[in-house]
């Protein structure tokens, strides 16, 4: 549904920039943490390259602040390391001061399971599993040297949470 939005908007002639982004480390406390504990499901075979929503913003910031004839239409946007979803939990959790977690891991057929059951669920399952198997290759180095290199690590923003 994605690629199709993106191809008809740029088929319309309309000017657009395009920031494909990879997983924001915001996942951590809006949408995986539940009380004390780090939900995961499934595990991840590959490292993503998690971006913090500031560094993102200040990308696009950037992007947006030059003459219309540099922008440029598509923007990789990634952080600085790649990390499974396991790692970057791990390590979440490790730097985050604020209170003790727990990281629990669910299988991915159970959530599929219920997912059959309950809509939000399903729609989680799938992405899920898509992110758990998704071969993300660092391809941001373009969108780095024109758009300043993101500092914020995930043991950064996990300290930085309050």
């Amino acid at each position: 549904i994605k690629l199709e939005a993106v191809r008809l908007l740029k088929e319309s002639g309309i000017p657009a920039s395009i920031f494909y982004a990879s997983s924001f480390m915001e996942n951590f406390t809006h949408g995986f943490k539940q009380g004390k504990r780090l939900n995961l499901a499934g595990t991840s075979r590959f490292p993503m390259y998690w971006i913090a929503a500031e560094d993102y913003a200040r990308q696009v910031t950037t992007a947006f602040s030059k003459p219309d004839g540099e922008i440029r239409s598509d923007y990789i946007v990634q952080g600085p390391q790649g990390l499974t979803s396991e790692q970057a939990a791990a390590t979440f959790v490790k730097h985050y001061a604020k209170e003790k977690l727990s990281i629990a891991n669910a299988p991915l057929g159970i959530l599929k399971f219920l997912g059959r059951f309950m809509q939000p669920m399903n729609y989680v399952a799938n992405l899920v599993e898509a992110l758990n198997n998704y071969p993300e290759q660092f391809e941001a180095q373009a969108t780095w040297d024109e758009l300043e290199k993101p500092f914020i690590t995930i043991e950064k923003f996990a300290a930085s949470v309050k």
